[in-house]
């Protein structure tokens, strides 16, 4: 369930309070004891943050975390990032995860601390150990849980390495399992897979202390396409004193090494007076097991667990430290900071340390210096975390926007819709690539082939995917550039589609007429108001239209049901999606102030609507599309009157502890709601314009590409329940609700004035929570 607070009113003692906790001066502070990775690693239906709290560096290509269970029946969808802090059974610790995702993937290369070898440890169901939440700790880079029968494990990770310490109590028997058959979800594989799977291998050297060995995946992401392969070279001290493997075809104790599937290995170790300690030194590649070696020499040669902590916890300093906040409370900053933290989890690095990757073709391509990434939940994060990144990571959106240019030169010319691991998903609809490669050009991130970008989103923007091109390409195109929308006849999805293509057709407009291409910026503006098409005068909603140019039938209608030309949403969450186009929006209500009343409206059904484990019918922050509306207000100029919501959703949506989120974060998409609200600035992607909002903190920093933004906020005791009075931008009185990055890219002063309130009255309802 999501954290749904009790309501606060603001009072001379909570004021005083919060005032006596702030800092004085503006001094530096380390971030890493402000994260805590255990938020949003719980939650129920459709509350679930699918976070994971193990160890990883920033976008690493490693993220070491505990994969748990429970008794009984195990569901896959409560376990997308592996962890879930209902459980209270461990069965290892895997290698890479995915963050937040709403769907079950990775997982892959497990290993797991026993007390004597079982035949239990080969599967997931068996194989488990208890523990308690009161004795685990994480934190940026760092993971350590201690099993209730003692054994105590610590992990640290780099960018493409981990090192585990295990120590088993004396008189137990130290039993190291390698699982290579473990993942967080599976499909039915047919004879002809499973022929292929016997490339998956384990090979041990019991002299060296040496592992070894090849997994694929195939989950429910990566599966679309066929998977891909990792590749793992490990590295043990003490050398093991026995050891055996398993294959589908039976356990063979003393054997070292096996191939095929349902495949794994053990070691075991002597029994050390005090205990025994074992550790671990791992390398993963998506290229071979000799680059996991190198991987592994690369980052930990001469590093025990303590040292690549110390390096990795640096190394998140240096990323977190590019956004700094004072003031607040002690849970607004815990909040902050870890939603920051998670932020810079995804995408993932897919390159090797000497610049090897897989690509989009399947091929091994070698490019040092120029990393590349995937993972990337797009129709998600294009609506915050690339516009975040691009705000304060410029180099990482440099090699993201390059990552997918390269993607799409790799795959036949278009851009992927949810690349994951070295394919294309292709989860949700629209097509956000489009929006994310302008939003960076935009914004002044260049170093990448912006050029072949640009080609690659005409291409399928323009034509129904080429035969050359093995992913992308937009549904419901020829219906499209034919009437002006996707039909409902045709095409599912057609609503959220359609709004969805006019969104990505006004950013290629911007994106066009910034690369001088006219003629193409010309064709694009006409498509962005496509949106207008679908608009049903009579149910005041976007609709869906058939061929013929009619409605579905309105008696068949309600505004709250889930109805098959919207996606994952209803008609009331699908009215507000053309931010990058208020004005018109607001001209199909009846004028701006007809609008305004309406997101009133819409907002105060979404407070009376009962908490529960389903999604909402209003109002659904743990799904995006409703992500901006908030900020609608201000892209009316109305900043004041929306600036009670963004406090809301912040207070309401956002919390510490496992259930800290609103649903499944998306790749970080809801964690960057959250730093950019707080920063008081709200992005519409593939635009210059941010909407403004009420800042959480009194002052914040912002490494920018050429400067940095300072944005302060005076007036209110505690200005996180503050009410929106004025802003000013470098001393200069801001006129209505937005800015561009232009305004901010430079460096600049970003200076908000607010005012305490007890809460936002209306005569019908009351307070406001």
């Amino acid at each position: 369930m999501h954290p749904r607070l009790t309501p606060i009113l603001v009072s001379a003692t909570l004021l005083g309070a919060a005032c006596a906790a702030e800092p004085v001066g503006w001094e530096p502070y380390d971030p890493i004891p402000w994260v805590d990775p255990i938020i949003a690693t719980g939650g129920m239906g459709f509350g679930q943050g699918s976070s994971y709290p193990g160890a990883a560096a920033p976008f690493g290509m490693v993220a070491v975390s505990p994969d748990t269970r429970t008794d009984g029946a195990h569901v896959d969808g409560f376990h997308n990032g592996g962890y879930w802090y209902e459980d209270h059974l461990i069965t290892g610790f895997s290698h890479i995860h995915l963050q937040g995702t709403g769907a079950p993937d990775y997982g892959n290369v497990l290993l797991f601390p026993a007390d004597g070898w079982s035949e239990d440890w080969k599967a997931d169901e068996t194989r488990v150990a208890s523990f308690s939440h009161e004795r685990e700790a994480a934190s940026p880079g760092y993971y350590a849980v201690e099993f209730d029968d003692g054994i105590h494990t610590e992990i640290a990770a780099g960018q493409r390495v981990a090192i585990h310490r295990f120590h088993f109590p004396e008189g137990s028997d130290p039993t190291l399992v390698i699982d290579m058959e473990h993942a967080l979800s599976y499909r039915e594989w047919s004879d002809e897979e499973l022929h292929l799977r016997r490339s998956c291998s384990i090979d041990l050297y019991p002299d060296t202390g040496l592992i070894q060995g090849a997994t694929q995946n195939a989950g429910s992401l990566a599966g679309r396409y066929g998977g891909f392969m990792v590749y793992l070279h490990a590295e043990v001290d003490p050398p093991p004193t026995s050891w055996g493997t398993w294959d589908d075809a039976g356990t063979v104790p003393e054997s070292t090494g096996a191939g095929g599937y349902d495949l794994g290995g053990w070691l075991g170790f002597a029994d050390q007076p005090g205990g025994t300690t074992v550790t671990v030194r791992v390398g993963i590649s998506y290229t071979g097991t000799e680059n996991a070696r190198e991987n592994l020499w690369a980052e930990a040669a001469g590093r025990d667990l303590e040292a690549l902590k110390a390096k990795t916890e640096d190394e998140w300093r240096r990323w977190l430290g590019r956004i700094r906040v004072w003031g607040g409370t002690d849970r607004e900053r815990t909040i902050f900071h870890s939603a920051l933290y998670r932020a810079l989890l995804m995408p993932n690095l897919r390159s090797d340390a000497d610049g090897s990757y897989l690509g989009f073709d399947s091929l091994v391509h070698h490019e040092p210096g120029d990393p590349f990434y995937s993972d990337m939940s797009l129709w998600d994060t294009y609506r915050t975390l690339h516009p975040l990144v691009n705000l304060a990571f410029p180099q990482a959106a440099r090699d993201f926007s390059h990552s997918l240019a390269r993607m799409a030169e790799q795959s036949g010319g278009c851009l992927p819709r949810w690349p994951c691991g070295h394919g294309d998903s292709g989860s949700m609809v629209g097509d956000p690539a489009d929006i994310v490669l302008a939003d960076a050009w935009l914004k002044g991130i260049d170093g990448w082939d912006v050029d072949a970008g640009f080609d690659a989103a005409r291409l399928c923007a323009d034509a129904p995917r080429p035969d050359s091109a093995l992913y992308g390409g937009r549904a419901g195109i020829e219906e499209y550039l034919g009437q002006g929308w996707v039909a409902s006849d045709a095409t599912s999805g057609s609503v959220a589609r359609t709004l969805e293509y006019t969104w990505a057709d006004h950013a290629m407009a911007r994106w066009a007429s910034a690369l001088g291409r006219e003629d193409d910026a010309s064709r694009y503006w006409t498509r962005s108001r496509y949106f207008l098409n679908l608009w049903d005068e009579e149910s005041g909603f976007f609709r869906g239209r058939a061929t013929d140019g009619s409605f579905e039938p309105l008696e068949e209608f309600t505004s709250t049901g889930w109805w098959d030309e919207y996606v994952e949403g209803d008609a009331w969450q699908y009215l507000w999606l053309a931010p990058q186009d208020a004005w018109r929006l607001a001209d199909l209500m009846g004028g701006p102030e007809a609008m305004l009343d309406r997101l009133d409206e819409f907002f105060w059904l979404s407070t009376e609507e009962e908490e529960s484990i389903w999604p909402e019918t209003y109002y659904w922050h743990g799904n995006e599309p409703d992500l901006h509306v908030p900020y609608l207000y201000a892209l009316l100029d109305q900043p004041g009157r929306g600036a009670p919501w963004v406090r809301w959703v912040r207070e309401t949506r956002y919390g510490t502890g496992a259930h800290g989120v609103d649903g499944n974060d998306d790749g970080g998409t809801l964690s960057a709601w959250y730093v950019l609200s707080a920063l008081g600035l709200y992005p519409i992607t593939g635009t210059e314009t941010y909407a403004l909002g009420p800042p959480l903190f009194r002052r914040a920093e912002v490494d920018m590409l050429d400067g940095v933004l300072v944005v302060e906020a005076t007036g209110s005791e505690h200005v996180a329940m503050g009410s929106w009075v004025s802003a000013s931008l470098d001393g200069a009185p801001i006129e209505g609700g937005t800015l561009q990055h232009s305004d901010l890219a430079q460096g600049a002063t970003l200076r908000f004035v607010q005012a305490g309130v007890e809460g936002l009255v209306d005569s019908e309802r009351g307070l406001m929570p």
